[in-house]
């Protein structure tokens, strides 16, 4: 689903057509887009690695074993895992 937000200009009801953007599908179909908006003094942060506890934890709430969750998370770990098995 696509969706789009228009501004139409102060006291009309309608869009001018020699105005509205054209409507395009994304490619390739997959694609994530949207509108960022940055403000001087927001302030960023990232996350950090996942530590073993919650992985641990996340496998029992999901009922997958610790090994397959290691797999499935293993580029976002903060720590080396037991066996290194291929995807």
């Amino acid at each position: 689903m696509i969706s789009l937000a228009v501004i139409v200009p102060k006291g009309t009801h309608t869009i001018p057509h020699d105005t509205s953007p054209p409507l395009t599908a994304m490619t390739p179909a997959a694609a994530v887009s949207g509108i960022y908006l940055a403000h001087p003094q927001a302030r960023y942060f990232s996350v950090g690695r996942i530590g073993r506890d919650q992985v641990e934890d996340y496998a029992v709430r999901k009922g997958m074993s610790l090994e397959e969750t290691e797999r499935w998370l293993r580029p976002n770990l903060g720590y080396e895992t037991r066996a290194l098995s291929p995807l």
